[in-house]
């Protein structure tokens, strides 16, 4: 795999609390130069980066970073408002708090969101489930931490909103 076709799989990344407009541009620059899958940057400067750029730059967030402790209305108001906003790609932290106390409340709080698809981890090991209309996806890792590993999940939403998922390994 060539460096170019590896940075096509990456998200140039700048999350920094004090990050300034000029580390944005900066940012934006850099991914358009070196064709990198998108930009991951604070919500904050979502529309504005959109604006300035437009379709030249792929725009990722984390809604609930980085400690992921907001309950989920918070963090479906804030995935609501990066899309808005022109965002094309959302992580999410999950509170790790829910990870220890289980995951089965997942299902119901993903139904009473009206979500289609519902992103978990931190385990480094992917998992892909359908149930009850509602993808719950666990991405994995791309480190080498095992058996079997890396991992890595590719997400599509088609322009009619519907979500498909694979797990790929490699």
């Amino acid at each position: 795999m060539t460096t170019q076709e590896i940075l096509r799989h990456v998200d140039h990344t700048q999350l920094k609390a004090y990050a300034t407009w000029e580390d944005i541009v900066k940012l934006c620059d850099e991914a358009i130069e070196f064709q990198t899958a998108s930009v991951c940057v604070p919500p904050a400067y979502i529309r504005r980066i959109h604006e300035a750029y437009g379709d030249r730059v792929n725009i990722c967030t984390v809604v609930g970073f980085p400690l992921g402790y907001s309950v989920t209305e918070a963090k479906a108001a804030e995935v609501r408002q990066a899309l808005a906003d022109g965002c094309n790609e959302i992580d999410m932290v999950i509170n790790i708090s829910d990870v220890k106390n289980g995951l089965y409340h997942l299902e119901f709080e993903a139904a009473d969101q009206d979500v289609q698809a519902a992103l978990f981890g931190h385990t480094h090991l992917g998992h892909l489930e359908y149930a009850n209309g509602c993808l719950f996806l666990n991405p994995g890792a791309v480190c080498n931490y095992g058996p079997n590993l890396p991992v890595y999940a590719e997400l599509l939403v088609s322009d009619d909103g519907s979500v498909r998922a694979s797990l790929q390994q490699g």
